[in-house]
C-alpha cells in the first residue's frame, strides 16, 4: 500500500494499494518512481503461507511453487527484502503489520496502520476485515509433502518468523541498508 506525502503534507489526495509478496523485492525501484510513497510490510505466519502457496493451484489453477521447500525459500526471500526496506527507510516510510493482528486485534492494528498513513480511524474501517476473501485459503489440517523440504530450511524460516514477530522495527533509517538496496537495484 502506498500514499504520497510531500514533506509531511499530502502531495495529492491519493491512496492506493497493491499487494503481492514480490513487490517487497522492488521497493528501492518503487521509491525511485514514487519518492513520497509509503509502504506497508504485511507479513503472515510462514506455515500458513507455505500451506497456501503449495495449495494455490486449487484456487487459481496454476502452480505457484513446485514444493514446500520452494515455498519456504520464497517466503524467506520476500520477507528478508521487506525487513531490509524497514532498515533502509525506517518507520516513517515502511510500516510493519502482522496479518494475525488484523484477525486477532483488528481495531488496534487498523488504528496503527491508519495513523502511519495519516488517515482518520472510524469503526467502519474494520468492517472489511470481517470477510476473508483470500482465494488460496486452505484448511490448517491440509496435507503437504513434508519430505520435499529440508529441516534446515524449516529451522531457518522459523527463526526468521520469530524475529519478525517481535514488534520492534528499526527507529532510524540505515544508510548501509539503503546502500545495499541501491546496489542490488543497480
Amino acid at each position: 500500500m502506498a500514499r504520497s506525502r510531500e514533506h509531511g503534507r499530502e502531495a495529492q489526495d491519493t491512496l492506493g494499494g497493491w499487494k503481492a509478496p514480490e513487490y517487497s523485492l522492488h521497493i528501492c525501484g518503487l521509491r525511485k518512481l514514487f519518492p513520497q510513497a509509503l509502504f506497508v510490510h504485511l507479513f503472515r505466519d510462514v506455515r500458513a503461507v507455505v500451506r497456501s502457496m503449495v495449495n494455490f493451484h486449487r484456487a487459481a489453477g496454476v502452480q505457484w511453487v513446485a514444493n514446500e521447500d520452494d515455498a519456504y525459500r520464497y517466503w524467506m526471500h520476500t520477507l528478508s527484502a521487506g525487513l531490509m526496506a524497514e532498515r533502509a527507510y525506517a518507520p516513517t516510510v515502511v510500516h510493519r503489520v502482522r496479518y494475525a493482528g488484523m484477525i486477532d486485534d483488528p481495531k488496534s492494528t487498523m488504528r496503527s496502520l491508519l495513523e502511519f498513513l495519516e488517515e482518520a480511524y472510524t469503526e467502519r474501517c474494520v468492517e472489511p476485515l470481517e470477510l476473508r476473501i483470500n482465494s488460496s485459503t486452505v484448511p490448517t489440517d491440509s496435507e503437504t509433502d513434508n519430505t520435499a523440504v529440508g529441516p534446515a530450511v524449516v529451522d531457518e524460516a522459523m527463526q526468521l518468523s520469530a524475529k519478525v514477530e517481535r514488534p520492534s522495527q528499526p527507529a532510524e533509517a540505515s544508510s548501509t541498508a539503503a546502500d545495499e538496496m541501491e546496489a542490488a537495484f543497480q
